[in-house]
């Protein structure tokens, strides 16, 4: 994400505002993508559940949810075995003894017992 976003020209445009909390929410785009449609298909991020905002959601929310779910399908990102694997107790293990490929392989088996 950061790669992606770190000077460039990003746009922010209000989807709604709730008066209640003098909140504005809204959609952030890289040139025409939207940068949550990217994130959440990659599987690096969670569609967050509506909460009270009185009838107001993103449009994009059923494509959101849509990508979410095609990620999940497909064990990207926050989905995949191996990321649930060091979310699940076993914290120890360093992101970079991940990057060593007969490591890699040993976790991903002990992931799939």
């Amino acid at each position: 994400m950061r790669k992606l976003l770190i000077g460039k020209e990003i746009t922010f445009r209000i989807d709604y505002t709730v008066p209640s909390i003098n909140r504005e929410f809204g959609t952030v785009f890289l040139g025409d993508k939207n940068v949550a449609m990217l994130v959440v298909s990659q599987g690096r991020a969670k569609v967050r559940e509506q909460g009270q905002q009185k009838g107001e959601v993103s449009p994009f929310l059923a494509e959101l949810l849509r990508l979410e779910e095609q990620a999940k399908q497909e064990g990207l990102g926050r989905w995949s075995k191996l990321q649930r694997c060091t979310l699940q107790g076993r914290k120890s293990v360093k992101t970079r003894v991940l990057s060593q490929p007969n490591l890699r392989k040993k976790l991903h088996r002990l992931c799939l017992t």
